[in-house]
């Protein structure tokens, strides 16, 4: 009875705590939004706790938006039934007063007609460098970026780390926006299109990609967009590709098929493997679940930077060598036919399972044979093997189907599906 004391809970202090249960269960299921929103505000300061409650949130499919200069508060606002905004004082180094002046002075003036704008407002408001850098590596200028002239953040975040103490040159009339003067940044970007026109515009530094998304996981404290290679991952499974984390851990001659992001591109030096001479190019890849090392033959045998592409790679004792790539595209048009299944996101465990059990009985009365693979996607809770896991999204049920238009009848007709799609 005593060592049981040390933990047991009296009867009036297990009431109180099932009453916030069933109050924060209630809220979680009818206000889910604002519940979700009200939760990020509270973990707004742990970044690892934050971004557990926003890949919560994604599962429950309510989408977290980026901070935007001209739409973003102090906290985390619901936007309709199903987004919320990431908030300007959620970013490093913003404090919620900070947040609070943009607001005051989006409100007095409205709202930032322009990069430029936005710049010189922010200074007199008196927010410094380092906070309009966060701002812009946080993806809060992405609406202002003169895509035109192909402007990327890492452009915009050079020329504002140049100014000094935030002032402004007024000495020439604005040629491209909306200001009385020409600013540093109106100056770079005539310079761009004038560079542009003339066929001169340089390409990005082979490290743009890689420093952008290092600039963004810093500012938020976490990467709060989906990885680009996300945009594919039915085709991983038509394609049977790999996650860039287990080309990682293998180092015997193994051959993998990833779907990855080239962050940057270096030349090779030091330490090259086998076969990679002073013409070969280092390579950083990525995906959602990591990021890796490989090496190509010459830069014409490798994706540019930037791109998403579907890799072979050879994971070697000495390295990993890019031995052939293929657009997603060009994978597409020659991998494994499919029939994709999605599910309501919000099915729990037991739901899911009948789901399961049904599509498998449509797929013996109407769909049997056949060369198309069956690919199930379900952002909730799914069952594999036995158990109930939220990591595997998408899986593959069967390899033989037929797509008959019985069959697409049958399973578009399950409870809990939401789409049925041929991809031949």
């Amino acid at each position: 009875m005593e060592k049981f004391a040390d933990y047991g809970f009296n009867k009036s202090h297990a009431a109180a705590y099932a009453r916030i249960s069933w109050i924060t269960a209630w809220l979680k299921t009818h206000h889910t939004v604002a519940f979700m929103a009200a939760n990020m505000d509270y973990d707004r300061s742990d970044a690892d706790k934050l971004e557990a409650v926003v890949r919560e949130a994604e599962r429950l499919g309510i989408a977290v938006l980026p901070p935007d200069i001209n739409v973003s508060t102090a906290t985390f606002d619901p936007e309709g039934n199903h987004a919320i905004r990431f908030p300007l004082a959620g970013l490093s180094g913003i404090s919620g007063s900070t947040a609070a002046d943009v607001v005051r002075n989006r409100t007095l003036q409205g709202p930032f007609r322009s990069a430029s704008d936005a710049v010189a407002r922010l200074f007199e408001t008196g927010l410094n460098r380092a906070q309009i850098v966060t701002l812009i590596d946080a993806g809060a200028f992405d609406p202002l970026i003169d895509h035109s002239s192909r402007e990327r953040r890492f452009d915009l975040r050079e020329i504002v780390s140049d100014m000094t103490g935030g002032k402004v040159d007024r000495s020439a009339p604005s040629l491209f926006e909306d200001l009385q003067s020409e600013t540093a940044i109106d100056a770079e970007r005539r310079l761009r299109r004038q560079a542009l026109a003339q066929g001169k515009l340089p390409p990005p530094p082979p490290q743009a990609v890689s420093e952008e998304i290092e600039a963004e996981t810093k500012a938020i404290g976490f990467r709060l967009r989906n990885h680009p290679a996300d945009a594919y991952k039915i085709l991983s499974y038509r394609i049977a590709a790999s996650p860039v984390s287990a080309v990682g851990k293998v180092r015997n001659d193994t051959t993998f098929t990833v779907i990855a992001q080239i962050e940057a591109i270096y030349p090779a030096k030091d330490r090259r493997p086998a076969g990679i001479d002073a013409t070969g190019v280092e390579l950083i890849i990525s995906d959602s679940s990591g990021r890796i090392r490989a090496f190509a033959e010459s830069p014409t045998k490798a994706p540019q930077a930037g791109d998403v592409a579907v890799l072979q790679l050879v994971s070697r004792n000495d390295g990993r060598v890019l031995s052939s790539w293929q657009t997603p595209d060009e994978a597409r048009k020659t991998s494994s036919p499919a029939v994709v299944v999605q599910a309501d996101s919000r099915l729990t465990a037991t739901p899911a399972r009948e789901l399961e059990t049904q599509v498998k009985t449509s797929i013996r009365l109407y769909g049997k044979g056949g060369t198309y693979r069956l690919v199930y996607f379900n952002a909730g809770p799914v069952i594999a093997d036995g158990h109930e896991t939220q990591q595997n999204e998408i899986k593959t049920l069967f390899n033989r189907v037929n797509p008959t238009a019985e069959f697409i009848q049958s399973v578009e007709a399950i409870d809990g599906v939401v789409s049925v799609a041929v991809e031949a």
